[in-house]
């Protein structure tokens, strides 16, 4: 007895199949992703996008926290001094999500300007990143993420 092979078509509410393409876009960064262990070179290392978003946070400014990260940090390690900062003609924000806790924080201004930045000690894990704005206006950046 010969076994053919049947083709079956199922019809999916587009509400689902826009569910899963969401799901799909989450996955990697809208720029660049770093994988970092302790003393990696080059030190910084350096990324780049377009801050802003259409998500207004009061806390952050513009930012796309509904979408793909515009970064992804994985750090292969803990580190004791992890230097992010955001170089840009505009007013911008440093908005950071650590998977897995939910943990949340939202640098601005730093050094007396209106760039963000943040020192400090970053457990081993994964991080989202995105860098908003505070009126809407899309800057260019350079991102630049060094150990000390």
């Amino acid at each position: 007895m010969r076994s053919k092979a049947v083709a079956v078509a199922i019809a999916l509410p587009l509400s689902v199949v826009t569910f899963c393409w969401g799901l799909a876009t989450t996955a990697k960064a809208d720029y660049e992703t770093f994988e970092l262990s302790p003393n990696f070179m080059p030190n910084p290392v350096r990324g780049q996008g377009q801050s802003g978003g259409t998500v207004w946070r009061d806390d952050c400014g513009y930012v796309n926290t509904n979408d793909a990260p515009d970064h992804i940090l994985e750090l292969t390690a803990d580190f004791s001094a992890l230097r992010v900062s955001v170089v840009s003609p505009g007013d911008v924000t440093l908005f950071m999500r650590r998977q897995g806790t939910s943990e949340t924080k939202c640098v601005d201004d730093s050094n007396g300007t209106l760039l963000p930045e943040f020192v400090g000690t970053w457990p081993a894990g994964r991080y989202h990143i995105w860098i908003g704005d505070w009126d809407g206006e899309f800057y260019p950046y350079e991102i630049y993420i060094s150990h000390e």
